[in-house]
């Protein structure tokens, strides 16, 4: 995985446990892109524990990883509510930006 990341400039980020059939979190990802198309990532197969890491074009959600030892697709969720966007100054054009980067 890519050791030097912008996290200015990333799209899309994120670094959860990821469970199996029986919801136990087993599993690990952490996966990021630039340009919401394009994604690198990094996975601990909830499955079976194998360490898979690569580059997938995913142009539309909901998002799937294949592990590369037992080839079953982990969904990576969109997680409602737990998250919110940050306006950062340069990036948004309300006068709001300034005041919200500062509260993180």
């Amino acid at each position: 995985m890519e050791k030097d990341i912008d996290f200015d400039e990333l799209e899309y980020a994120t670094n959860r446990k990821l469970p199996n059939d029986d919801d136990e979190l087993t599993g690990h990802i952490k996966m990021y892109s630039y340009d919401g198309v394009n994604f690198s990532y990094q996975m601990t197969c909830p499955y079976c524990g194998a360490e898979t890491e690569g580059e997938k074009e995913m142009p539309n959600r909901p998002y799937y990883i294949k592990c590369s030892e037992c080839e079953t697709s982990s969904l990576v969720r969109k997680l409602k509510g737990q998250g919110s966007k940050v306006k950062r100054p340069g990036k948004d054009d309300d006068d709001d930006a300034a005041e919200a980067a500062d509260k993180v």
